[in-house]
């Protein structure tokens, strides 16, 4: 049997720990305020734009962009590669209201330039992080949605298509729950334009929803 003391750890074994936690939240608030600068050089004049969380190589948004060229769009990846070959192809095409971001959903959310408003946001086969232990990781939560409707317009839509059938009623479940976001099934889908991941799909389902517009 263990003893009472057996869990606790040595007050020297613990300073490692804060250091390290203190570290990680300095590197937190410097990540936040080069995304807030980087943000405002970009967008700070901007009073609308729509949003692609999980943008990949741009396929998808440089094609929406070229189609209607007076609405900004902003697309958002962790990854610096993919952000890299979107913004070589938005360049390529003369793009310049189209930009490219790499960084998390709710951290670009939380510094975005204050009177930028979500006109729609679309999430194309994001990663649906399979394991039931990794669900968290999914970028649809209920405080995601919390976080996207309080920068959305009134008439905001939300666009998400996904090959994974269990993200799916995951979303559908959470949208119907969030008093901020309704499903709307007769929403037509915002622009089709087929991207190489999609092609690759045998099957996939899409969802629609509408900002709940409070009295």
């Amino acid at each position: 049997m263990a003893s009472p003391t057996s869990n606790i750890v040595p007050a020297e074994s613990r300073k490692p720990a804060t250091s390290n936690h203190k570290l990680e939240l300095e590197r937190q608030l410097q990540r936040r305020k080069l995304l807030r600068k980087k943000l405002s050089l970009r967008l700070g004049e901007v009073g609308s734009c729509l949003l692609e969380p999980g943008c990949g190589h741009g396929h998808w948004l440089t094609a929406y962009a070229a189609q209607y060229p007076n609405t900004i769009c902003v697309g958002l990846d962790l990854l610096r590669e993919r952000i890299e070959k979107a913004r070589s192809k938005a360049a390529r095409a003369g793009l310049e209201h189209v930009h490219f971001i790499k960084a998390e959903l709710l951290e670009c959310i939380e510094c975005l330039p204050a009177g930028l408003k979500l006109q729609n946001i679309v999430f194309l086969f994001p990663d649906p992080w399979p394991k039931k232990r990794h669900h968290r990781r999914r970028m649809i939560q209920m405080d995601s949605l919390s976080a996207l409707a309080e920068r959305s317009m009134d008439d905001a839509k939300l666009y998400f298509r996904s090959d994974d059938s269990d993200y799916v009623e995951w979303t559908r479940e959470l949208v119907c729950a969030h008093p901020d976001w309704q499903l709307d099934e007769t929403l037509p889908w915002l622009f089709e334009q087929e991207t190489l991941f999609q092609r690759k799909m045998l099957s996939y389902q899409s969802l629609q929803a509408r900002r709940i517009v409070k009295e």
